[in-house]
């Protein structure tokens, strides 16, 4: 793997952990998971918007990383975004 794959690969991993926030935002379920948390640990990471990106790009990396290459399992440490 070359590092503009890697590149496109951070990118398509950011870009998709931004649409689905977008649209979990939209649908209200952000604001569904920080009401019902099963306590204060889960209301605050559903109320950080870098711990949401984090974690949904390490879920899609994992994803990745099983299907395509390991060292993609790396990708949430360069495509988290601070909003």
């Amino acid at each position: 793997m070359t590092i503009l794959e890697y590149i496109c690969y951070v990118a398509l991993v950011a870009l998709l952990v931004k649409f689905y926030i977008t649209i979990a935002e939209k649908w209200g379920i952000i604001e569904r998971l920080q009401l019902h948390a099963p306590n204060e640990f889960f209301h605050k990471l559903f109320s950080c918007n870098f711990c949401q990106s984090f974690w949904l790009g390490l879920c899609l990396s994992i994803l990745l990383a099983i299907f395509v290459d390991w060292r993609l399992i790396f990708v949430p440490f360069f495509s988290s975004s601070l909003r």
